[in-house]
């Protein structure tokens, strides 16, 4: 009889911990999904500022630069070539047009059906991006490449 205590005991205080730790996961796991979308938002920004920094850099002294492209998203330049776009899979960020940096350069965000759209574009001057080969990566380089004061060929490399 005692040792059937002890089974019972035990089996009970397993059952009470599982439970336990079924609840703490299903209540933080919104919480840690949301966290996970918080930093891929926030390293897209910090790329495009970097991407930003590199094409006036090109602009300003010529050459050739390399950025590398690493986040889980896919970029692609814009239909009318005005414009590079990246393109994330989340679904936390607002529906209206969120401006990042609004200067002669503009990076902007918002949500669609698709997941979270940045867009970066030049007011001043107007910069046409000229695509050397394909038309969108989901990983890999960036190779800008300065042809005249306002056109800069991409070159989008897997």
């Amino acid at each position: 009889m005692k040792a059937q205590v002890h089974v019972v005991t035990l089996t009970l205080l397993f059952l009470i911990g599982l439970v336990l730790l079924l609840i703490a996961f299903f209540w933080g796991e919104p919480i840690l999904r949301g966290n996970v979308e918080e930093a891929r938002i926030s390293a897209a920004t910090v790329f495009l500022k970097r991407l930003d920094t590199t094409i006036r850099d090109v602009l300003r002294s010529g050459g050739e630069e390399t950025i590398s492209f690493d986040i889980a998203g896919t970029i692609m330049i814009g239909e009318d070539n005005k414009k590079i776009v990246l393109l994330l899979p989340a679904s936390e960020f607002p529906e209206n047009w969120l401006y990042i940096r609004n200067t002669s350069s503009v990076i902007r965000g918002k949500k669609d059906e698709r997941g979270v759209i940045f867009e970066l574009f030049y007011r001043y001057p107007e910069l046409v991006f000229v695509p050397k080969d394909r038309l969108a990566i989901s990983s890999g380089t960036i190779i800008l490449k300065k042809l005249n004061a306002t056109a800069l060929e991409v070159d989008l490399n897997d």
